[in-house]
């Protein structure tokens, strides 16, 4: 009687483990994966991509437009606004932190007084920019540049050309949408501020302020 009662044991024993197997083959063959299953070489000696040092570059060609006045000694308005392009190269040092620099060529695209022939700036300005929104799209970032402006009056009367130089600083907003791994368009608004406003014997610029706006497209190598 005791071997049958061990025998009937033994079988519902096996019968469990039967079942088990076949019905809970997650808990069971997850064990045995866990002891058995060999680490692929490849997989265990693989290792995460980082990114090269040029990866990090990029550079963007900006349309930009400048508002601010330029008066004669009269207070007629001779310009309002001036355009043209800027160029920038920026690194990146962290996810949301590049620094880089650019340069522009501006120009008056209304002149209103019959003996100017031109009015013309050259920027270069060293650039930080900070991304306050890295995994949005479009990232959202604020940017302060500190350079120099060299202007450049010409005249349609023979006179001679008129050179001023001075320092500028100017902060603002802008956003990047990433429209391929390679390829970006923005805008931005900007704040300038003149350290030495344009002055002349025929006219001045009004005030240390001026507001530029830009759209642009950039390339990352």
């Amino acid at each position: 009687m005791y071997k049958i009662e061990r025998g009937k044991r033994f079988f519902l024993l096996g019968a469990a483990f039967i079942v088990a197997y076949f019905f809970c083959p997650a808990l069971l063959h997850g064990q045995t994966y866990r002891v058995y299953r060999p680490i692929p070489q490849d997989i265990a000696t693989e290792s995460t991509p980082t990114n090269s040092l040029f990866s990090r570059f990029s550079i963007s060609g900006w349309s930009s437009i400048s508002t601010g006045r330029m008066v004669d000694g009269a207070g007629n308005v001779l310009s309002d606004y001036m355009v043209g392009l800027r160029l920038r190269l920026m690194y990146e040092i962290w996810e949301n932190l590049y620094i880089g620099a650019e340069a522009a060529k501006m120009e008056a695209a209304d002149k209103q007084s019959p003996f100017l022939s031109s009015i013309r700036q050259e920027e270069f300005a060293g650039v930080i920019q900070w991304v306050f929104t890295p995994h949005t799209q479009p990232k959202l970032y604020m940017t302060l540049s500190l350079g120099q402006i060299r202007n450049k009056t010409s005249f349609k009367s023979g006179l001679k050309d008129l050179h001023h130089q001075t320092a500028y600083l100017t902060m603002g907003v802008g956003g990047m949408y990433r429209i391929s791994d390679l390829i970006k368009v923005g805008g931005e608004y900007r704040l300038k501020y003149i350290f030495s406003p344009w002055k002349t014997f025929i006219f001045e610029e009004e005030g240390y302020l001026r507001q530029e706006l830009a759209v642009g497209i950039s390339l990352t190598f």
